[in-house]
């Protein structure tokens, strides 16, 4: 049975220029008492930056209300189990919106590391549009889709043939067309309009500077549209080697070596993205990022980059994008405190890493179903007891059900501190955590000493000596 819940959307009073209207969202039928059901919105192309737009926890008969504040058509997304569910929204409009039936599901996807949960358009209707159900937007977007996706995979198989491709993908925008009375045609005019941007990139219809000429140009720039945001990436992805095989920029690369945002500026002058700061801005931070990585230029150097957009961006987005940049950076760098955490234990008791400062952490994140780590706590047993004067033993295990852990703590006899976090709590995003096992080494202060460090198996120990040498800790 699916979960229904009712998304009410009215006009709080006045248009709000800046923050939009305030709405009442209504919500019903939620199962799970104590939850709680957020909604949020990407409005930047690169970093998946979630700007919330409602939050609310699940009472006990099921029922809550909220606030959210929607100046324009938005769409927005809550994550729910393994999948990524959205809906587009108007202002002023109240909808009936069903979420998927979990129970029965596997829940295998929490152990995978690698999981990237299934976007899924929710199944919605408007209650007070004004329009008949099949002209609604989000019916109207996903009838498009249904037929846009499969197009598109054939589009792919016809790569090396483009001319029979463009025949084809005029044939498909003619066939598609814009339908009269559907509610807002304007936001789903664009929609189309950028889908089919990425058909024509996708079958290599065009060349990268006619893209750019016929959907960024003298466009409003709008990230918040979902087909907007991945034609983006797709066209700008390592977009200055595409400006270093012309004459006229083909030192672009000597000058953004140099750091200075205004610099570049002046020197891609003649670059028709250069008509707007936002899109130089983003293009900008995203080639930062790919050349931090790459390690083509000095870290360093990419940081102060980074670090001067954020200072002197009067655009809220890049602003926002430079700050997420920077901590990308320096996150789990050698050096950098180590993310705090509060998380219980077996026979919960609350710990924070903040409480082990003094001392030398072995920090491991570790699942009781691999065999990987079931090695590695034999090494553990050996290194806790031996080494127990000047250093804390700490394992995390992704878990729902503290009482199975402890079993398993008490069956493989295991005396150092066990924490029990929710396969998708906070801690495992603040670690990085891909796959198991993982461990760091902290030094006495809570700073990352090794980032990440090596597996007891593999000599924890020798390098815990090295570094309490070198330090004078022995």
């Amino acid at each position: 049975m699916y979960r229904l819940f009712i998304l009410g959307l009215f006009l709080a009073g006045s248009y709000l220029h800046v923050y939009g209207q305030e709405s009442h969202i209504r919500v019903t039928g939620r199962e799970l008492p104590g939850d709680t059901v957020r909604f949020f919105t990407y409005r930047e192309p690169l970093f998946n930056i979630k700007y919330p737009v409602a939050r609310a926890a699940v009472t006990d008969p099921g029922t809550f209300n909220l606030d959210v504040s929607v100046s324009h058509t938005e769409c927005i997304y809550t994550v729910d189990g393994p999948f990524l569910g959205y809906v587009f929204i108007r202002p002023g409009h109240s909808y009936h919106v069903d979420l998927p039936v979990l129970s029965g599901l596997s829940d295998d996807w929490k152990h995978n590391p690698f999981f990237n949960r299934a976007l899924l358009h929710l199944r919605a209707g408007c209650e007070d549009c004004q329009t008949d159900s099949l002209e609604e937007l989000n019916h109207v977007i996903k009838a498009f889709d249904s037929r846009f996706e499969p197009f598109r995979n054939k589009q792919l198989l016809r790569y090396y043939s483009p001319e029979y491709s463009r025949s084809k993908l005029d044939s498909f925008i003619l066939a598609n067309p814009v339908p009269t009375g559907v509610g807002d045609s304007t936001y789903f005019w664009r929609y189309r309009f950028y889908k089919m941007g990425i058909l024509e990139f996708s079958v290599n219809a065009f060349n990268t500077d006619t893209l750019i000429a016929e959907y960024f140009v003298n466009r409003r720039v709008d990230f918040s549209l979902p087909p907007y945001r991945e034609l983006f990436r797709m066209v700008f992805d390592h977009y200055y080697q595409h400006l270093a095989r012309k004459d006229a920029f083909h030192d672009v690369y000597k000058i953004f070596n140099r750091g200075s945002v205004s610099e570049l500026h002046d020197y891609l002058h003649a670059d028709p993205v250069m008509q707007n700061d936002t899109l130089f801005q983003t293009v900008l931070l995203n080639e930062i990022y790919e050349s931090y990585y790459s390690g083509d230029f000095p870290k360093d150097r990419m940081r102060a980059f980074a670090d001067s957009v954020r200072a002197n961006s009067e655009i809220m987005i890049t602003r926002d994008m430079a700050t997420v940049l920077l901590k990308k950076f320096t996150k789990l760098q050698p050096g950098q405190p180590a993310p705090d955490f509060h998380l219980k234990d077996v026979d919960g008791h609350e710990h924070s890493l903040d409480e082990y400062k003094g001392k030398y952490v072995c920090l491991g994140f570790c699942d009781m179903q691999s065999m990987s780590c079931l090695r590695e706590f034999e090494y553990l047993k050996a290194i806790a007891a031996r080494h127990s004067d000047y250093l804390s033993v700490i394992t995390i295990i992704p878990s729902e059900n503290a009482a199975s852990v402890k079993q398993f703590v008490d069956e493989n006899r295991i005396s150092w501190t066990v924490l029990v976090a929710p396969s998708s709590g906070a801690v495992f995003t603040a670690y990085d955590v891909k796959g198991f096992p993982l461990f760091f080494l902290i030094d006495k202060q809570g700073l990352l000493v090794k980032s990440p460090a090596v597996n007891p198996s593999a000599g924890f120990e020798d390098v815990l000596f090295r570094i309490m040498k070198q330090r004078g800790d022995i």
